[in-house]
């Protein structure tokens, strides 16, 4: 396996299915194994108790992402950071390459869909932005890839399905944003590992 993509129904494909989702989008593009593990409505405390049975799978790379369901649930930023982080050291603990990505804010048509109460459009916009900016700066501290998935859809029109999820187009953008992410890391893991191996066989 190249790359195994944790989350929720971001990372799933949801409205879609797994066969038409981003990381299904990326692995055709660039010719990967890419497994998906996205599980929909979980928070980050449920993907992170999945972590360890999807990290036996001996994935090349990881991918996670989560927190937008934390967000719609009015869990605290503060556990859902706590989470995030516990994830990133134990894949990091593996010496795995590691890209995490930025989950899209939620629109205020997702109060039609029955995602959240119209009075909590503002404030969960709020805890997303806040999450993202944290993501960002984590990431830079620890030198990990990053997908600004938030980016992708702000300001794009017809690319939500329900003010939540990607429609079709939603999902293709996402892809397009993860792509080059994906590529440059694969190719950086595949030339460390050729450097090892060189290493490895000089010594024996």
């Amino acid at each position: 396996m190249d790359l195994l993509c944790l989350g929720d129904s971001l990372t799933y494909g949801y409205p879609g299915v797994p066969a038409d989702s981003w990381p299904a989008l990326v692995a055709r593009h660039l010719g990967l194994t890419v497994v998906n593990r996205g599980v929909c409505g979980e928070t980050t405390q449920d993907i992170r108790l999945r972590l360890p049975a999807a990290l036996a799978e001996l994935p090349g790379a990881v991918f996670l992402m989560g927190g937008s369901n934390d967000v719609l649930q009015d869990i605290a930023l503060t556990e859902t950071e706590k989470h995030m982080l516990a994830m990133i050291d134990m894949v990091q603990a593996r010496a795995l390459p590691l890209i995490v990505g930025i989950p899209p804010l939620t629109l205020a048509e997702s109060v039609y869909f029955g995602w959240q109460a119209p009075a909590a459009v503002a404030a969960h916009q709020a805890a997303l932005t806040a999450y993202g900016r944290w993501i960002k700066e984590e990431g830079g501290r620890r030198g990990l890839g990053i997908v600004d998935f938030a980016a992708v859809l702000a300001g794009s029109k017809g690319l939500y399905a329900d003010g939540v999820h990607p429609n079709q187009r939603g999902y293709a953008a996402f892809a397009a944003a993860a792509i080059p992410v994906i590529a440059d890391l694969t190719r950086r893991e595949k030339g460390r590992r050729q450097r090892s191996d060189r290493v490895n066989h000089c010594v024996e």
